[in-house]
């Protein structure tokens, strides 16, 4: 079965996701056992959140692992151009596992592989989700800076 994260997924990576999960949950109010509210809200991802706009983006299959970094610079600056607009975004990966319906759904070519999909609209204000706040990690946790001594 597809699976848009690496199998296993390395430790500092599967970290970051299982505290999403644990800081998203929480924040809708679901207990981590409740497994139906679970797939519920999974579910409304599907549905784009009831988002006036949903987006699939795809690429080529053929294109190498370094030209996949395109697409995400394509939604990188659709995300920020729609935020200056006022406009929300959510990129959302859970899409990737339905990769044959969607195809079948949208005509794509056999070499088209759907890399994500994203929800656009306005956001609603008062929803809790929308101010759950990640961590982020310091740059010095994600970078190196050679040569840039003060």
């Amino acid at each position: 079965m597809f699976s848009p994260f690496p199998q296993p997924t390395p430790p500092d990576c599967a970290a970051r996701v299982d505290g999403f999960g644990r800081r998203y949950y929480q924040t809708l109010g679901i207990d981590r056992a409740d497994a139906v509210s679970r797939a519920r809200q999974s579910g409304r991802g599907l549905v784009f959140f009831d988002a006036p706009v949903g987006l699939i983006f795809t690429t080529q299959a053929s294109l190498t692992r370094h030209s996949w970094l395109d697409c995400g610079l394509f939604l990188q600056s659709l995300m920020l151009a729609a935020h200056v607009r006022g406009v929300a975004t959510c990129p959302q990966v859970q899409f990737a596992r339905f990769q044959s319906i969607i195809a079948e759904h949208l005509a794509l070519g056999p070499d088209e592989v759907v890399t994500c999909g994203a929800s656009c609209g306005y956001a609603d204000e008062d929803a809790a989700v929308n101010h759950m706040g990640m961590p982020r990690e310091p740059v010095e946790g994600l970078a190196r800076w050679l040569g840039f001594d003060d």
